[in-house]
């Protein structure tokens, strides 16, 4: 029963990291991500929407793009589903965002393999003036 074990630490010390709020590194606008997850996808699912939630926002920026090696390609979602081009969301000063369900979100297309509970994955976020923000997501 030792591999069981260690197996259940790993997977507890992922989500505990995962609890931890992370910050803008060097460039990126000057914010604090408390939550980034996405849901773990099936074998043949190409598509997976991330959700995030940032506040302390010290910067008003625009958001141009996003990427991660885990798609093809990482579009910005309206609340109805449909895609929008980034250059209509922004960052505020001193206003909590988050990227949710019911709401404008991300969505990861074109997945390179399914995403599985217990990992992560890198979402950068491109911004107009501040540059990029590195988003570490948990897939739940």
């Amino acid at each position: 029963m030792l591999f069981p074990r260690i197996v259940r630490r790993f997977v507890l010390a992922i989500a505990v990291l995962g609890a931890f709020p992370a910050t803008a590194a060097e460039t990126g606008p000057q914010v604090e991500v408390l939550e980034a997850y996405t849901a773990a996808t099936k074998l043949r699912q190409k598509n997976a929407d991330v959700y995030a939630r940032f506040v302390n926002v010290e910067t008003t920026d625009r958001l141009v793009g996003a990427d991660s090696p885990a798609c093809d390609r990482v579009e910005l979602v309206a609340a109805d589903g449909t895609k929008r081009p980034y250059e209509d969301f922004h960052f505020q000063e001193d206003v909590e965002i988050g990227f949710r369900e019911g709401a404008p979100h991300l969505r990861l297309v074109g997945l390179k393999k399914p995403l599985v509970r217990g990992q992560s994955l890198v979402v950068t976020l491109h911004f107009e003036d501040t540059g990029p923000l590195s988003l570490n997501v948990i897939v739940q």
